[in-house]
């Protein structure tokens, strides 16, 4: 189908090394790019013994991405919520950010002596839903390894809907080589008198791609860029308008 890299969760835990061997020999032989371990989960999960047994299950990950030799992992800070992905009146409070924060503390000394770095994913409803709140979770852990998966799509509201060229701009000023890789979808806003977003192909909605793949060349090295939340027959039309666009821009996407 034309892709050059993929991701996988973290069900390589269990890999005899032999088969990792074998991995490694078709990625080479395939010249396919296996770029990270994604792990969703709700890393300040409100039951505390839930929340330890997740930090533990990353921890893991992120010795599976050793194994793998993969440089970073990715996951989110969580919900106040079950679901890592749900809103709650509480997400935005203080107590939840000090939360956040050890959470990840916590996570990053279960891996002290680990080269692997954390990509962070901001998620609309959460604490961390913007490039600012990245940076500050960075300063506030005060780890080198806390990083970016970044998704601008997954920082949009009302405010910034029409307004993704100032976001992408302060993604990338703010955020930098930080960034480990990109997610590319898009949303359109359903107009009623309430908020309502639905994912659309990219291209659709409003986020500003010319300047998120002028942004992305600049880079200090290539990063992967995932289609994500389409349903299947969707994926060549947006992986048709990621390349048209590039190939517009100049910008080069590896084939």
């Amino acid at each position: 189908m034309g892709y050059t890299a993929a991701e996988s969760d973290d069900s390589w835990k269990d890999a005899s090394d032999a088969y990792i061997r074998e991995l490694k020999d078709a990625l080479r032989q395939h010249d396919v790019l296996f770029y990270a371990l994604v792990l969703c989960v709700n890393n300040i999960h409100p039951d505390p013994i839930e929340q330890r047994a997740i930090q533990k299950r990353v921890a893991t990950m992120v010795e599976t991405a050793d194994r793998l030799g993969r440089s970073f992992v990715v996951t989110h800070t969580g919900s106040c919520d079950v679901s890592p992905t749900k809103p709650h009146r509480d997400n935005s409070t203080k107590a939840t950010w000090v939360a956040s924060v050890g959470a990840i503390k916590q996570i990053l000394k279960d891996i002290s002596g680990s080269r692997v770095n954390l990509g962070i994913e901001a998620l609309n409803p959460c604490n961390i839903n913007n490039p600012r709140a990245h940076v500050r979770l960075r300063e506030d852990v005060g780890d080198p390894r806390v990083k970016v998966c970044l998704d601008p799509t997954n920082m949009l509201n009302t405010a910034v809907y029409y307004r993704t060229t100032e976001l992408l701009n302060d993604c990338f000023n703010f955020l930098g080589e930080d960034i480990l890789y990109c997610h590319a979808k898009d949303v359109q806003w359903e107009y009623t008198m309430l908020t309502a977003f639905k994912w659309v192909i990219s291209g659709m909605g409003t986020i500003d791609y010319e300047l998120y793949l002028t942004h992305l060349s600049r880079m200090k090295y290539p990063r992967a860029l995932l289609l994500e939340f389409l349903k299947e027959e969707q994926y060549p039309q947006a992986k048709q308008f990621i390349e048209q666009t590039a190939a517009r821009l100049g910008v080069k996407i590896y084939p």
